[in-house]
């Protein structure tokens, strides 16, 4: 079973050097893995890909991340007319300095962002949020605290900095939460995301583009017959590829 692409996630975002004894050792590792598999198990859904390039590898099957968690909550508002979520780890390579950046400079009344988790880039972001009352922190929750504020949410956000692995998909646990709300979900990620764009469950818009995510905000607010059409998309997304019950079905037949 496959969890990130080592050591191609170690040089692109911890900048180590391909010569690297722990790279070297890393790639022999991966190397005797895959020509000793009789499968390979992801849960990244474009990563059958890289073993198809790199070793002609066909045997690659998705079993995403899901919970086992199943939470129906009455759809809830919050303060403004249109509620961006972001939920999970406050670092840099989750680019919240972007959504922050396209909701204080959009000066539209009707958005507000709550960002929830915890993480070293906290004080950073407070920083940067420079005193906007739309846009508010709080404290990671757990249970159904979680998913009480996610169902307070239109849409939430999913961002990473852009680097090579991407093109594989991600192995994030919160797209399966954001999904199993129904929420629709701001790509900030050039690619990786390609399933949920193309079922029309997603938007997307480069990192570091700020206009466009401006853009797309503005877009499903001006445009609430498209951002109930996601939620239903987002649903059913969820409904065919994430689910408890559907993902451990695969995973038993495969085994």
């Amino acid at each position: 079973e496959s969890r990130d692409l080592w050591p191609i996630l170690l040089i692109e975002h911890l900048g180590m050097s391909i010569f690297s004894p722990y790279v070297i050792c890393a790639k022999f590792m991966e190397y005797i893995a895959v020509k000793k598999s009789s499968f390979i198990i992801t849960p990244k859904e474009l990563e059958k890909n890289y073993y198809l390039d790199r070793y002609r590898f066909k045997d690659v099957f998705w079993i995403p991340n899901t919970s086992m968690r199943k939470v129906h909550l009455s759809e809830q508002k919050a303060r403004s007319d249109f509620t961006i979520l972001y939920a999970g780890s406050l670092q840099s390579i989750y680019k919240i300095d972007d959504i922050i950046l396209a909701v204080r400079e959009s000066n539209d009344k009707r958005i507000s962002l709550v960002i929830l988790g915890d993480g070293p880039e906290k004080e950073i972001l407070r920083a940067l949020v420079n005193d906007d009352d739309r846009i508010q922190f709080r404290d990671w929750v757990m249970g159904e605290e979680y998913f009480k504020a996610l169902s307070t949410a239109d849409i939430c956000y999913f961002s990473t900095v852009n680097m090579f692995i991407n093109r594989y998909g991600f192995s994030s646990n919160k797209i399966s939460d954001y999904l199993s709300n129904g929420k629709p979900v701001l790509a900030h990620t050039s690619n990786g995301l390609d399933g949920l764009v193309n079922a029309g469950a997603a938007l997307q818009s480069s990192p570091g583009d700020i206009k466009s995510l401006q853009s797309n905000i503005l877009r499903l607010i001006d445009h609430p017959n498209e951002l109930k059409s996601m939620k239903v998309a987002a649903k059913k997304y969820y409904l065919e590829h994430y689910d408890y019950d559907k993902v451990t079905d695969n995973l038993a037949r495969l085994i």
